[in-house]
């Protein structure tokens, strides 16, 4: 599949346009059938046992919208990225969380390469009852095994966002709250992160 590359000829879409093509965009939930994120977020259930992990994956059709926000990574720049999370097709995979619109995740954009190490420190340290053991070497690897099956390693073809905020009832407001949002430019998906837990 191409690379999903910008248009630099392109106007920026403005505001109302964003909000109108985005709610008609076409978006499709995808299934994940991995043993290796199955085994991911088992894990970081064991170790956040007051809460729990949940990961979700979207693959998104042509949209003029999309494609110029994913392609100059400006989703959390410019403040829509929540207007995305209120599609229909997301909010109907997000009643586990008990999302509703509308929503303010606060997702900022943060290093993709340093997505792997976010994955193991969450595997490693874990939440609010889990004590760290070992010298965290497995749990980086099997981190870095977990992006090559989100993304194959193409750490420049994505954009990550990430935010500790409050946007659903689900998260319970302490330092165990994460959400991450990626952005895959070849293969058109995002994927959705989230991970609480309590003391």
């Amino acid at each position: 599949m191409e690379l999903l590359q910008p248009d630099w000829n392109q106007p920026k879409p403005e505001f109302l346009d964003v909000k109108k093509l985005l709610a008609s965009a076409e978006i499709r939930p995808l299934e994940i059938k991995s043993p290796i994120l199955g085994e991911f977020l088992a894990r970081l259930r064991r170790n956040h046992a007051n809460g729990g992990a949940y990961l979700f994956c979207f693959e998104v059709g042509p949209s003029s919208v999309y494609d110029w926000y994913t392609s100059r990574n400006r989703w959390s720049f410019d403040g829509i990225i929540d207007t995305l999370l209120e599609h229909p097709a997301f909010l109907s995979q997000l009643k586990e969380i008990d999302a509703t619109a509308p929503i303010a995740s606060g997702l900022q954009q943060e290093s993709s390469f340093l997505l792997d190490g976010r994955f193991a420190a969450l595997l490693h340290l874990g939440g609010a009852y889990t004590q760290a053991q070992g010298d965290g070497r497995e749990e980086k690897q099997f981190a870095i095994k977990v992006c090559e099956e989100m993304f194959g390693l193409r750490y420049g073809e994505i954009t990550c966002n990430m935010s500790g905020a409050v946007w659903t009832p689900w998260f319970y407001g302490i330092a165990w709250d994460l959400t991450i949002m990626i952005f895959d430019k070849r293969l058109r998906r995002v994927w959705l992160f989230v991970i609480t837990d309590t003391d």
